[in-house]
């Protein structure tokens, strides 16, 4: 019996890298997956303009990428303890700036100054992140991408 259950696995496995596959001692076809081939539609003239206007969208959106990125490098942000004692200073790239304290944010020794410390850091990261997640957004909405790359996901041979 242990033979006959590894010829049937074996006689599956077969017809699974042949293109069928067996279910319930029945055989189905395995359709291969589509190749997309976004000029397929485009001939001469039109896959030039297509591809021009590829082109041209990305090297606007590298551009675009560019800017966002020296923005981001002079947009500084911060985080506070939250008895508001310990100031954590960064840029939106993530830069160190500078950490701001008074005597009072020493109060309750070092365990508590390492815990101020480590609220102010905490809340300038979620600054941070919180800055760049709206960049990241606005690049997106104002991406230009032509029509025609825009209306490929919807055509088919």
């Amino acid at each position: 019996m242990a033979d006959m259950n590894s010829d049937t696995m074996m006689a599956d496995f077969l017809k699974s890298i042949d293109g069928t596959q067996s279910t319930n001692n029945h055989s189905t076809a395995i359709a291969p997956a589509p190749v997309m081939n976004p000029t397929a539609s485009y001939q001469g003239k039109d896959e030039e303009k297509l591809l021009g206007e590829i082109k041209n969208s990305i090297t606007d959106m590298q551009d675009r990428m560019q800017n966002a990125y020296k923005n981001l490098q002079n947009r500084h942000t911060s985080g506070f303890s939250k008895d508001k004692r310990v100031q954590a200073k960064f840029t939106a790239t993530y830069d160190f700036v500078g950490i701001d304290f008074g005597s009072d944010a020493l109060e309750g020794g070092v365990t508590e100054f390492k815990q101020r410390v480590a609220e102010a850091l905490k809340e300038a990261t979620v600054n941070v992140q919180k800055i760049t997640q709206e960049q990241t957004m606005e690049l997106l909405q104002n991406m230009q991408i032509p029509d025609d790359i825009r209306n490929m996901g919807g055509e088919s041979d």
